[in-house]
């Protein structure tokens, strides 16, 4: 039979193809499966263009099992060509080998499900064997077709375990609610199942809305069951979700179970679980519970949950804040976008006998600027109030809300006032007026230092304003966050900056390679104050002190050094201050006061000096030479060798590099902890130069360390820059051994900059054929290649993102092992709303992706997105002009005001305020 099979597909072959180049190399390979000669096939395969899938097609059909393997791989994983669809639906319909048939099935459904969905469909009624097979991938594609076969498989009592599992997974997938007997009499004794298949059965459970479900489901959280000690940790957060979002009769269940005596651990997440519904049928019952119950952690979570139940939910909180109100449901009612909930709020903040009081004015800041007018009104009333407590937190509420038409008033509260609330009011006023009242000046203790003297500055902080300002500040200032940048005389931006790397006293060998490996920062001096005592500054007067800017750092290189100085000033966590130490006689309203309201709080930064440091002399040159002298490697410290090695390598000296070329012919233990730290030091050292003789010595280092390592990709960053052709052969074997990772795009970008496209084309190519897969973690992995392969647009990355939610963002970035800390930001930016989000339920292949990116380039493009079809893409256009400060979608962004969720409310509401400020 196999043979028969074999001569249908080379004839096949022959009339679609004609025939492959034969490759004797090539096909050696074929029978070696390690990763890396499957990274040289796979390039060797590339390398052969139009002939690589013909030459495929024909492996498939090879009477070597290994072989046949192999192909199926590379067609799956490499070479996923629409073209080979036909002869492997001809080897499904010949081949005898089940595994084989298996193998064919899952490669056609990678690369075209809706041709496989049409092919396997003709044959469900096919003979046994192939009848499973047909069901198995068309449950995988979600074909509803094959329903009634999953249930007969399921009902059927001679039907083996795993079989029936596997029906009982696929109706699952279909909601089919007829699963739920089934699943819950099999949970009835969960100690003998495996625990990945008992995992299984639950996430299943999950995906059905059905009341019978809640019992098991909300017994994941007890760890006194069987099912709770073993599914806690890795399935609450599941089963939390699948509950939040069940019906209100589900809710209501859980609701009854939170309110009887369980153990303590049980309790939380359930909670967690109503705090998460939006259900709006639920509504009286949370009502009802948070007005009888005196739980606080329950009626806390109970008035969470209302803020996402629309309209119905903020009628209940109006109610519940008039007749038992708690600073929970304060902070809900402040959610939503409505006059009535700040006339709430307001009501509780002026009223002087409610022990809510500061927690209602707390919450009248969240409702932000675009209520300003609103707020406003009542502040007014509440700047003036006897209680030294409300008058402090209304003075930092002016601030916090930028309420500028309040200055003339916090103006008259200043000259008027003594004390804690003259300092809060001058502070107020120094915010809203946008000035600062500290200046920060540094000067260097010499202009000229000798290569490796110490070197020191001294910082002075001045009120320069006519009234007194409270500021934390700690007396001794430490330089464990400093950090520079090199210029040179001309003060240009020095083409290499000088490796400082940080003392740690442990002299731990992983500490100390972890910072000779730290990548150079063009950053300013950063220097981080968390005071523990508070100053007054007069008018005029100084704080001064000093740094050792040596103390913690080595600067290795000669030249101009520019420097700027950054001071936080911040209250860090203050010590709680008797009551009548800071209010007099009146006690205030509450327990204690956080003296982070009354001080300074913002960045002084210095202006910039300058200070030079000297070319080493001959003799600390030979002195370093000798250190890293290969005949001396058995008696030197490792540690000392990587450091005066990088040292030489910053001074750019060419008698180092004869050394660094002998060192690095020594053949050192990798997994020697210290040999590791002078192998990478040295290959750091040698790529300082730029030295095109040093070229096969960089070639060389691809082969010393892991294909993703940082030497390796800053060794093919190096091969690009020097525009040597003979790099682009083995970079591209480096790029065959990373693909579709982070690593493969740099790989890419050095390969593009000697001249050579293949990277970018080929990672373009998956990207676009990911992007059109039915499977939606494949579609967001095509996204993400897309957007992060789009670094021309410096504004900002535009490819639509799909996603659910944040936290299934986290998950995906995490699988798809994606690390771009630059890309990651601007999801979590689309996630709120400030960029184009699309949402997998409004995920359309049929939408020219291209085009809407093109369109979000101007915004003209994005005013013409508000006429899309797609009401999405309108929304997500109106966000973007709002970030714009374009006020053209408005109407869209004003709908969301009152929406249920809370988060869009907010994000509407944060931009519409951000078109107020234009």
């Amino acid at each position: 039979m196999r043979l028969c099979t074999s001569l249908i597909l080379c004839f096949f072959m022959i009339a679609l193809f004609g025939t492959a180049h034969a490759n004797p190399e090539i096909f050696d390979k074929f029978h070696k499966f390690n990763t890396r000669s499957d990274s040289e096939l796979v390039y060797d395969l590339y390398q052969m263009g139009d002939d690589a899938l013909p030459y495929l097609i024909k492996r498939i059909s090879d009477r070597d099992q290994k072989v046949r393997e192999n192909a199926f791989y590379m067609l799956e994983n490499y070479f996923p060509d629409a073209r080979a669809l036909s002869a492997l639906s001809v080897l499904f319909l010949h081949e005898a080998d089940n595994w084989t048939r298996n193998k064919v099935t899952n490669i056609m459904a990678h690369i075209d499900g809706e041709y496989t969905k049409r092919f396997m469909g003709k044959h469900l009624h096919a003979d046994p064997q192939t009848q499973k097979i047909v069901i198995d991938v068309l449950t995988k594609l979600k074909d509803e077709r094959v329903i009634p076969f999953l249930v007969q498989l399921m009902e059927n009592p001679n039907t083996l375990p795993e079989r029936k599992r596997f029906a009982i997974f696929g109706l699952a997938d279909f909601k089919d609610k007829r699963v739920v007997p089934v699943i819950l009499e099999t949970l009835k004794n969960p100690i003998h199942i495996d625990g990945d298949i008992l995992q299984q059965f639950i996430e299943k459970l999950t995906q059905i809305d059905d009341v019978r479900t809640v019992p098991t489901l909300v017994s994941v959280f007890n760890r006194n069951t069987t099912i709770g000690r073993r599914l806690y940790k890795t399935h609450s957060d599941l089963v939390i979700n699948a509950l939040s979002n069940a019906g209100s009769a589900s809710l209501q269940k859980v609701l009854e179970t939170a309110q009887m005596p369980l153990p303590e651990n049980a309790h939380q997440p359930l909670l967690k679980v109503l705090r998460n519904a939006k259900d709006p049928k639920v509504v009286p019952i949370y009502e009802k519970v948070c007005l009888e119950t005196d739980d606080a952690d329950l009626k806390s979570t109970l008035v969470t949950g209302l803020q996402n139940m629309g309209t119905e939910g903020l009628n209940s909180l109006l109610r519940i804040v008039n007749l038992k109100p708690c600073k929970e449901s304060l902070k809900s009612l402040a959610t939503f976008n409505n006059v009535d909930a700040i006339d709430a709020v307001a009501t509780i903040a002026l009223d002087d006998s409610s022990p809510l009081r500061i927690d209602a004015i707390a919450s009248l800041s969240q409702f932000g600027s675009y209520w300003n007018d609103e707020v406003s009104k009542h502040i007014l009333k509440l700047l003036n109030d006897q209680n030294p407590e409300v008058r402090l937190t209304i003075i930092d509420l002016t601030r916090k809300m930028n309420l500028k038409r309040m200055i003339p008033d916090l103006e008259q509260l200043a000259q008027n006032s003594k004390g804690n609330t003259q300092y809060a009011a001058y502070t107020a006023l120094d915010y809203l007026l946008d000035k600062s009242p500290l200046e920060l000046k540094i000067e260097m203790n010499q202009k000229q230092y000798n290569y490796g003297e110490p070197i020191a500055l001294t910082y002075t902080i001045k009120n320069v304003t006519d009234h007194p300002i409270r500021i934390g500040y700690r007396k001794t200032l430490s330089s464990s966050y400093l950090k520079l940048k090199i210029q040179q005389p001309d003060n240009t931006l020095a083409k290499y900056q000088g490796k400082w790397d940080r003392y740690r006293s442990s002299g731990r060998q992983d500490d100390i390679e972890h910072w000779l490996a730290m990548d150079e920062k063009e950053e300013l001096i950063l220097l981080s104050v968390k005071p523990d005592s508070y100053d007054i500054l007069q008018p005029n007067e100084v704080i001064s002190g000093i740094i050792s800017v040596t103390e913690g750092f080595r600067l290795l290189q000669s030249g101009t050094y520019a420097i700027h100085l950054k001071i936080f000033l911040s209250p860090w966590k203050p010590s709680p201050v008797p009551k009548e130490q800071v209010f007099g006689k009146k006690p205030p309203l509450g327990k204690k006061v956080k003296l982070k309201l009354l001080a300074w709080e913002k960045t002084l930064i210095s202006p910039k000096v300058q200070f030079d440091i000297s070319e080493p002399t001959q003799e600390q040159l030979n002195t370093m030479l000798a250190v890293v002298d290969p005949e001396k490697i058995n008696i030197t410290d490792r540690t000392q060798i990587a450091h005066v090695g990088l040292q030489l390598a910053e001074l750019r000296k060419p008698e180092a590099i004869p050394k660094l070329k002998s060192l690095n012919s020594i053949n050192f233990d990798s997994f020697n902890p210290s040999d590791k730290i002078v192998m990478n030091a040295v290959h750091q050292a040698l790529l300082k130069y730029d030295n095109p003789e040093l070229v096969n010595l960089w070639v060389d280092m691809l082969d010393k360390h892991k294909p993703q390592s940082e030497i390796v990709l800053e060794v093919i960053k190096k091969l690009g820059e020097t525009g040597d052709e003979q790099a682009i052969d083995p970079i591209k074997q480096i790029f065959f051994q990373v693909l579709n990772t982070e690593a493969s795009i740099k790989i890419a970008n050095a390969l593009s900059q000697l001249g050579d496209e293949s990277g970018h084309n080929w990672l373009k190519t998956e990207a676009y054929r990911n992007l059109q897969h039915w499977d939606i973690k494949i579609r967001l992995k095509g996204t993400i290649m897309l957007s992060l392969l789009d670094t021309s647009n410096t504004k900002q990355l535009r490819l639509p993102i799909i996603v659910r939610d944040q936290f299934d963002i986290v998950e995906l970035y995490d699988d798809y092992r994606i690390r771009n800390q630059y890309f990651y930001s601007h999801l979590k930016q689309r996630i709120s709303l400030k960029k184009p989000w699309f949402t997998i339920e409004n995920y359309d292949s049929s939408i020219n992706w291209t085009d809407i990116q093109e369109k979000t380039e101007t915004v003209e493009g994005l005013k013409g997105l508000l006429k899309h079809q797609n009401l999405t893409i309108q929304r997500a256009a109106a966000y973007d002009l709002a970030h714009l400060r374009d006020a053209t979608g408005k109407h869209l962004i004003e709908a969301d005001l009152h929406a249920n969720d809370m988060r869009i409310r907010m994000h509407a509401r944060n931009a519409l305020s951000n078109l107020q400020m234009k």
